[in-house]
């Protein structure tokens, strides 16, 4: 024997599932996002809304409901700085197409219904350049250099050790 559903049974159905469907995106995304930063180079300081430091690569979880300033600095380079803005999310469409008030309101409240954008943060960090208009030189130009002055007999080998290890010690 086959059972019909009539209007009223559909309704009280559909009605229940959107119950248990009221705050979805609180339940399905949360409260927080994680966002992977990384740098190139790698090791930079990366401080969080002015407060929070970590060290590239690293992933962060932080607060949807509120934009973020990120900034990533390493000795040498210039420092990059991005915002992280929270806007709507895709999650709050299935709250207003099932009727889900209630669950629109907990989610807005609890952020759950933003997201953060960009969703990754990956920068190129600038070497700094000096007050005459040069770039650094890298750990290898200035090794090369020291070996060059101490095959020249410009140093000694103790001042060549010692220039050597104090290069290594800044990097």
């Amino acid at each position: 024997m086959q059972k019909k559903f009539t209007k009223a049974k559909k309704l009280v159905i559909v009605s229940c599932i959107s119950l248990l469907l009221n705050g979805c995106a609180s339940i399905m995304t949360g409260r927080y996002q994680a966002i992977p930063i990384s740098s190139n180079p790698p090791g930079a300081k990366v401080i969080i809304d002015g407060n929070q430091t970590l060290t590239t690569p690293c992933t962060v979880q932080l607060l949807r409901k509120q934009n973020h300033v990120i900034t990533i600095e390493k000795e040498g380079y210039e420092s990059e700085s991005v915002t992280l803005i929270s806007v709507v999310s895709g999650a709050v469409a299935g709250n207003i197409i099932l009727g889900g008030l209630i669950g629109t309101g907990i989610d807005a409240a609890s952020g759950a219904a933003k997201k953060l954008t960009p969703e990754s943060i990956s920068v190129n960090l600038r070497p700094k350049v000096g007050p005459t208009g040069e770039k650094p030189k890298t750990v290898t130009e200035r090794l090369n250099e020291i070996e060059q002055l101490k095959k020249e007999g410009k140093i000694t080998e103790e001042e060549y050790l010692k220039l050597r290890e104090n290069v290594l010690k800044e990097f």
